[in-house]
């Protein structure tokens, strides 16, 4: 699923990881709770290359009547159908030092539980950040207000670490992968939904509890991924 992103890598990490320069980027403070309708950092591609864009978190369907109607996430398996026109010419990869995913407690003898969900931080074990492939678009309001730019994370079934914690996880495309995602030339359906489909990079990821603290958008700081009680889990994907 995805429905929290952190954000703490260095201006100098991310331009390393995704070839660019650090004054191509627009300056960004570190974030450790990102909820939906947030900004956050995007890379895409330029007119001079690869760029750094800061987007909305929530891509609103050009049909909308308001950014309440804004879509966070966008299935692997409805990419075709409902998702062509961005695919085609709006992908973008957003930058994340890890996400969160909330696992259900296990249900009672009623068949479901009281207890509050459990959310896990995720990140890559190298602590590089993670390229989270992503489509946006551009919505203008039917008043004429200001336009939002937003994107959608596409996610897939859960592998790895997350399949005990959720059954979807976001889609993490390898470095090998960033030029085809980013190229404006390729918009061949088929070539596309092979980049998301292929695995994500060997490295593993680590998951651990974490406070509930995290649930709370208004809460902040590196304390929200401090493992709590609850263990680790680890895997590859």
């Amino acid at each position: 699923m995805c429905g929290r992103l952190g954000l703490y890598a260095t201006p100098q990490a991310v331009a390393e990881r995704f070839g660019v320069a650090v004054e191509v980027l627009p300056e960004f403070a570190p974030h450790y709770n990102i909820a939906p309708s947030a900004e956050t950092l995007a890379i895409g591609a330029g007119p001079h290359g690869r760029t750094g864009r800061a987007l909305r978190w929530g891509l609103v369907p050009r049909s909308a009547q308001s950014p309440r109607q804004a879509r966070n996430l966008a299935r692997r398996e409805s990419l075709r159908r409902y998702w062509r026109t961005p695919l085609e010419a709006h992908r973008c990869l957003v930058v994340a030092s890890g996400f969160y995913e909330w696992q259900a407690s296990p249900a009672g003898a009623g068949g479901e539980s009281s207890r509050p969900k459990t959310p896990f931080w995720i990140a890559r074990r190298d602590a590089r950040p993670l390229g989270l492939a992503a489509l946006y678009s551009t919505w203008h309001p039917p008043d004429g207000g200001a336009s939002i730019v937003g994107f959608a994370i596409l996610t897939r079934p859960s592998r790895g670490p997350c399949k005990p914690i959720h059954d979807r996880m976001p889609i993490e495309l390898p470095p090998e992968s960033f030029d085809a995602w980013l190229d404006p030339e390729l918009t061949e359906l088929d070539a596309l939904c092979r980049l998301v489909d292929e695995p994500s990079p060997a490295e593993a990821l680590t998951a651990h509890a974490v406070s509930t603290a995290v649930n709370a958008a208004r809460n902040e700081g590196p304390q929200l991924i401090e493992p709590a009680d609850g263990g680790c889990v680890e895997g590859l994907v």
